[in-house]
């Protein structure tokens, strides 16, 4: 709209020099992109911790001068890249999408699918070491506990995160707003038989063997059809031979989503760990169609167990089985709940941006410090790492002359957040130094000029 809009973000490509940029336009949008390959790797420190990229994102900031920042899935950027806003005294805002900052594996799941306690142990994990999660889980804590505004996509995702020792009162809760009148639902045309879809592919948190193993028990029938959009390979590869009334077409692009949920009668998500929002239960009810969805939390908000669709238990292919037959001796209840899809309980894109706009006009209001756009740094972190006395450095080299020096990860913290007012405090929170040490290594920094040089006022 009149707002000035621009995006920073990671990206995957192998082959690339690591923390190379390159920009682009994304649909009218100006795009700065960091090559962050291996960083995506969730059980890689660099996943939530990345210092490297401050430097990066503090030139692109400056260059921009944004009124205001808004962090999103920061995964691989790593949190730190918040120190930049706070730094230069410019409000954010941050979204919580799913449970990244508390858990890992960001659903409060094991990769094998398998539901974790609603509030998470550490000490119960066991998808990296204890002293990876330990580390992980205080720095990102401490991280988030220093925000202003923090939005969450769902009532469900707000109360979960405040459960896991997000602050309550930090929270606000913005729905993902969907662009309602693209989802004018179109005729049935392919059967007259009730079709079932599913459309999680083959990822085990999406609940794919639930809903196999339900179809199992239902039996072919020429009543009902199922179509398990994406899902060839996981019958494929674990020898499972699909009768007759189950489908798998192959996957497809978004923008065929409303011919595909007007085609089904009833939408299948068989969710095995948690949805934070659940986009394709809004999607579905726009487009009249009726969802089955395990207890996930997101999808529970809208869909009412015997009114719009039916709830199961997670995991519990039986209970589904039921509610899915329960729909093929009485087709009728499909009609009913159609009838009781209230759409106007779905967000639109209008009013979520609304609801931002009041936000981020509630974050400028707050007074900030000014910055100096004219500020150099006067080093470059590189790619090069050598594993020293136990510890990972980095090859670090100054602009002027290409002096170079190997520093440790307390010294490389130092050289990425040298005008952080709390630097030596948060040294000492993140590293074991001794009396004195932070100290030192922020002297030693600028006795080498391997520090981001202040303009004085």
């Amino acid at each position: 709209k009149e707002h000035d809009v621009r995006l920073f973000c990671g990206y995957m490509k192998e082959g690339e020099e690591v923390y190379s940029t390159k920009d682009y336009t994304h649909e009218g949008v100006e795009v700065r992109g960091v090559n962050l390959s291996r960083f995506y790797d969730m059980s890689r420190e660099e996943n939530y911790y990345n210092p490297r990229v401050n430097a990066i994102f503090r030139k692109y900031v400056k260059e921009f001068a944004p009124d205001i920042i808004h962090f999103h899935s920061i995964q691989a950027l790593g949190a730190q890249i918040t120190d930049v806003a706070i730094d230069l005294g410019i409000p954010f805002v941050v979204t919580m999408h799913d449970w990244w900052w508390v858990c890992n594996d960001m659903f409060l799941a094991t990769r094998s699918g398998r539901r974790c306690p609603n509030i998470l142990n550490i000490g119960e994990c066991d998808c990296m070491p204890a002293d990876f999660l330990r580390r992980r889980y205080d720095y990102l804590l401490d991280k988030a506990k220093s925000f202003k505004h923090i939005l969450a996509s769902s009532g469900y995702l707000k109360s979960s995160l405040s459960d896991n020792a997000i602050p309550n009162e930090l929270i606000t809760v913005n729905e993902n707003g969907l662009l309602k009148d693209k989802f004018s639902p179109k005729e049935k045309k392919t059967t007259d038989n009730i079709v079932f879809t599913y459309l999680g592919g083959q990822w085990p948190q999406k609940g794919i063997k639930t809903l196999v193993d339900a179809l199992n028990r239902i039996g072919e029938s020429d009543r009902y059809e199922a179509r398990l959009y994406g899902a060839q390979n996981y019958l494929h590869d674990n020898n499972i031979k699909a009768h007759a009334s189950m489908k798998t077409p192959a996957a497809f692009k978004n923008d065929k989503i409303v011919d595909v949920l007007s085609d089904s009668d009833v939408l299948i998500l068989p969710t095995m760990s948690r949805e934070s929002f659940s986009l394709a239960t809004r999607e579905a009810f726009l487009c009249d169609t009726p969802v089955i969805c395990s207890d996930c939390g997101g999808a529970e908000e809208i869909v009412e167990d015997g009114v719009n669709g039916y709830v199961f238990k997670t995991g519990d292919d039986a209970m589904l089985a039921e509610k899915m037959r329960e729909l093929i001796e009485h087709p009728e209840k499909i009609k009913q709940f159609k009838n009781n899809i209230d759409k106007d309980r779905i967000v639109s894109m209008e009013a979520q941006v609304k609801q931002l706009v009041e936000i981020y006009e509630s974050a400028l209001s707050q007074e900030t410090q000014k910055y100096t756009p004219d500020q150099k740094i006067d080093c470059k972190i590189t790619d090069r790492t050598r594993w020293f006395n136990d510890a990972l450095h980095t090859y670090v080299t100054r602009n002027c002359d290409e002096m170079a020096l190997y520093l440790d990860p307390p010294f490389l913290y130092a050289v990425a957040n040298i005008e952080s007012a709390r630097l030596k405090e948060e040294m000492e929170r993140l590293f074991p130094l001794t009396d004195g040490e932070a100290e030192r290594i922020i002297a030693t920094l600028r006795e080498l000029k391997l520090t981001v040089a202040r303009a004085t006022n």
